[in-house]
């Protein structure tokens, strides 16, 4: 899993899977899903999301999970 925060674009990409997403679905205003061809979710795309999370830092930031899963 990789989390990326764009402070300029306001935006948080959270890739939970390394498979090329087929479509996107908005969930809620401001929240994205991409899915792959089989429809599971491969990112979560948060926009404007220092108004979801005010504390959040405002420096651009990438933080990855690696590891196995079952």
């Amino acid at each position: 899993m990789n989390i990326h925060y764009d402070p300029k674009e306001d935006a948080m990409y959270i890739r939970l899977s390394e498979m090329p997403y087929a479509e996107s679905e908005e969930v809620r205003d401001g929240v994205i899903f991409d899915k792959d061809d089989s429809g599971a979710i491969t990112g979560i795309e948060l926009l404007n999301i220092s108004k979801q999370i005010p504390q959040l830092n405002t420096a651009e930031f990438n933080y990855e999970i690696s590891g196995a899963t079952k």
